[in-house]
């Protein structure tokens, strides 16, 4: 999973140890817009044409660091230009 945010900072999660379910944790979010959230199998491959897979995205906003599902924040893996 591979999110993008408008200012074009890129956070990825090859899942979550033990699972194959990817985790990406934004902390503080670094500017307001549409984010963009990609999805590809585990492996990588390439489906053939005509192929379709059903995912489920869970979306929250969380304001307490208690939650479970905010267990430490996600690095981000190439942040926007203005904030290098």
């Amino acid at each position: 999973m591979v999110l993008t945010s408008p200012d074009g900072t890129v956070w990825r999660s090859d899942n979550r140890a033990g699972s194959t379910l990817p985790l990406i944790v934004v902390p503080v979010p670094p500017s307001q817009g549409w984010y963009t959230v990609q999805l590809s199998t585990a492996s990588g491959s390439i489906p053939s044409p005509g192929t379709h897979a059903s995912a489920d995205l869970a979306y929250g906003r969380y304001t307490s660091t208690g939650n479970p599902n905010c267990t430490g924040a996600s690095t981000a893996l190439m942040p926007a230009s203005d904030s290098l």
